[in-house]
């Protein structure tokens, strides 16, 4: 599952499914989105980042 940050990343984290998440910087204040993340143990998350300017290589790199 790819999802950036929207709910179905949570409901993929309860079911533990692999999935690979994008998650930026939302507020004016925020520092580090990882209040943001759910928790699971098969999920790989680019943090901070526009997920507009994530490269195609940085979602390949995760998927191997």
């Amino acid at each position: 599952h790819i999802s950036a940050d929207t709910a179905f990343c949570s409901i993929a984290a309860g079911y533990q499914h692999p999935t690979i998440g994008f998650y930026g910087i939302n507020y004016p204040d925020m520092k580090d989105c990882f209040s943001h993340l759910p928790l699971n143990k098969n999920a790989f998350y680019i943090r901070n980042k526009n997920p507009q300017l994530v490269k195609h290589e940085e979602i390949l790199e995760l998927v191997k």
